[in-house]
């Protein structure tokens, strides 16, 4: 019961901020619009129970808040759940919408949603949860997306940095994955690495790469 109330009691708190209301309320995280295709999934209450669980049988090694954030991290493949599942909620109808007592939230840039803050989970307590899960078979895995084929042709010219194939307009393909679906936006040839690094050689002028660049803001 305390912990129900504890909350409530934050989640009122970031739902008056997010609504502009809030005199004081709680801490809201910063830049929520650059983290929120990283924010994660809501854990049910079994998995919460399963968390315990593991945690208990750890032995000490690691924490039940851990455990949790690297299954919010994962997905649950049995559930039909990514990363991304429920990371945004109408900050007025918190109530309803968010069933996991135990995620963070920081305001939505539009004062209207919460969006759900990005744990930092390290590999061994991923790892670990994965092995007591079913080891390979286990539901906790990120989904494997494949990507098509890179089509050379004979004589084909390539990008001097990144070596891959030029097509009729000197311009390169990056296949890219986003919320599942495949994209691929062009680039040109880049002098040097930091020109990478900045995406700075995207070709704004293709629909292909206009079609990426709208799926990245809409899950942004």
């Amino acid at each position: 019961k305390t912990d129900t109330v504890a909350f409530a009691s934050m989640m009122s708190g970031i739902a008056a901020a997010a609504t502009g209301q809030g005199a004081q309320g709680v801490a809201i995280a910063a830049g929520t619009g650059a983290n929120a295709a990283e924010n994660n999934r809501m854990l049910h209450l079994d998995e919460r129970k399963l968390a315990a669980g593991l945690a208990s049988k750890s032995q000490g090694k690691y924490t039940q808040a851990e455990i949790e954030d690297a299954m919010r991290v994962l997905g649950n493949q049995d559930k039909g759940e990514n990363i991304a599942t429920g990371m945004v909620v109408n900050s007025a109808n918190w109530q309803t919408e968010i069933y996991d007592a135990g995620a963070k939230w920081s305001a939505g840039a539009d004062g209207k949603t919460l969006v759900q803050v990005l744990p930092q989970v390290g590999s061994e307590v991923i790892a670990y949860v994965q092995q007591q899960t079913g080891g390979t078979a286990s539901p906790y895995m990120p989904p494997v997306f494949v990507l098509p084929p890179e089509v050379v042709r004979p004589g084909q010219l390539r990008d001097p940095l990144t070596q891959r194939p030029l097509d009729d307009k000197g311009r390169y393909t990056v296949g890219t994955v986003v919320e599942g679906k495949v994209y691929e936006p062009k680039y040109w040839p880049c002098g040097d690495t930091s020109c990478l690094i900045k995406n700075a050689n995207l070709d704004t002028s293709d629909p292909a790469t206009q079609t990426y660049l709208r799926a990245m803001d809409k899950k942004i």
